[in-house]
């Protein structure tokens, strides 16, 4: 597998291929002619073949495929000869040979995705998962079926579980097609996991800790994984000299101050060695290959408050807010029945205040219209700065996330929703507070984590 890392396979056409034999000289132009008349009788087989021997029509699309197909399995054929042996090739036989290769390394395929669900690591990630159950096995199910030779040559599966160096079909960075991409991009892909597969005990409570920090989920998001527990795996290698994932706060800091005074290269590199002492050539010599790309984020790391890495992050329990769920439908509406009763506004403040409600039954009563108009504004004026933050919080789940501090400036208040009015006239009270009551909100906003 290492053997393939790192290298670019040549990409090219068999027909470009011969013309550019015959205008160098190395055949004749009726050499070439004859091979080319081989390519067309091969390729009024496959007609036949996909038409199941019932006609020779197809269409211009199908008829550039199987072109493209003779291409690409002939190539492979002849990549088994140390020299191109044009006045001996008979392109039947290098037809044959190529598929020969080609089965190979579907197998090889098929052995390395077998190997990898029977350690699939528990990252319950969208692109991860249909990776492993849906895009290679239903590009494998196609080689099977009736027409699958012409799969061979191309595939239309996205591969969009990320690799360290991006999405291969999409940026087309391997120059790459069919079953070499398939290949190549599982060979990597399987690195990237056994690098992975080392955390496993660890790697739960590393993402509980990430979705804690990050405030969202990683179901849906297009992580790569390995680049993730990467740095981790640097920074406690660098603090400890020991791979872990679980780092805390003050490690952080630690790393920053030790990074300052020494030379990132060279401590990128003594941490490659020592992953080379425990997980063997094949994972350090891929990582090896990202190296600058390391540097740059770690000198980004060092340079300002960047958020290369996640930790357990020292909370004060003054600022954790744990909430109670809200009632069910029947006490809930026992309870908006009352609060409806009091004609008088302050009545209905005065009620609300010395009761006790949690912040989701008040959002349902906000959304039943409890207040009309400016009585929102009279309620908002009266609640504490904690009260104001929760109901922001609840408003605006993915407000601070990934560590972006709340601002509450004009863009950061026109991303929270304000379809209703209860929701734009708040959004307005805040807009009316003095800079420095924002300024202080955005403090508790910062520091408040709810449960």
């Amino acid at each position: 597998m290492a053997d393939t890392v790192g290298k670019q396979r040549p990409r090219g056409s068999l027909y470009v291929w011969l013309q550019r034999a015959q205008e160098a000289g190395d055949i004749s132009e009726q050499r070439r002619d004859d091979l080319l008349k081989q390519c067309q009788r091969l390729a009024r087989e496959l007609v036949r073949l996909i038409n199941h021997k019932q006609s020779t029509s197809l269409s211009s699309a199908d008829h550039k495929r199987i072109l493209d197909t003779i291409s690409y399995v002939v190539l492979q054929g002849l990549k088994q000869w140390d020299d191109p042996v044009l006045q001996e090739l008979e392109i039947d036989a290098g037809f044959e040979r190529g598929l020969l290769v080609l089965q190979e390394k579907e197998q090889q395929t098929r052995n390395l995705l077998n190997q990898l669900r029977r350690n699939r690591l528990p990252f319950s990630n969208e692109r991860y998962n249909s990776l492993l159950d849906e895009q290679i096995p239903h590009y494998l199910e196609q080689l099977n079926a009736y027409e699958g030779i012409l799969y061979y040559s191309h595939t239309e599966e996205d591969l969009d579980y990320p690799l360290l160096d991006g999405i291969p079909l999409f940026h087309d960075m391997y120059h790459l097609d069919g079953m070499d991409l398939v290949l190549y991009y599982m060979e990597r892909f399987a690195l990237e996991h056994s690098f992975c597969e080392y955390f496993r005990e660890e790697l739960p409570e590393f993402i509980r800790r990430y979705e804690q920090q990050k405030g969202v989920t990683v179901e849906y998001l297009g992580l790569n994984l390995c680049e993730l527990l990467w740095y981790q795996c640097f920074a406690s290698l660098m603090l400890f000299q020991q791979p872990s994932l679980l780092l805390a706060e003050q490690d952080v800091e630690r790393l920053r101050a030790l990074l300052r005074h020494q030379s990132l290269k060279d401590a990128v590199r003594r941490v490659n060695q020592a992953l080379e002492a425990r997980m063997g050539n094949s994972v350090a010599d891929y990582l090896t290959l990202f190296e600058g790309q390391l540097q740059a984020q770690l000198q980004a790391f060092v340079d300002a408050e960047h958020a290369l890495l996640v930790y357990e992050e020292a909370v004060d329990d003054c600022y954790v807010i744990a909430l109670t769920q809200g009632r069910d439908e029947e006490t809930f509406l026992e309870l908006l029945e009352e609060v409806e009763q009091h004609s008088c506004l302050q009545d209905k403040i005065q009620y609300l205040r010395n009761r006790d409600i949690s912040a989701y039954d008040l959002i349902d009563l906000l959304e039943n219209a409890v207040f009309m108009n400016e009585e929102y504004d009279a309620y908002y004026e009266q609640l504490s700065m904690e009260e104001t933050a929760v109901l922001l919080k609840l408003l605006h789940p993915s407000g601070g996330n990934f560590h972006e501090a709340w601002k509450l400036d004009d863009a950061d208040l026109a991303e929270i929703e304000q379809g209703q009015e209860w929701q734009y006239r708040f959004i307005d009270h805040i807009r009316h507070q003095s800079q420095e009551e924002r300024e202080r909100l955005c403090g508790l906003l910062n520091k408040l984590r709810i449960r």
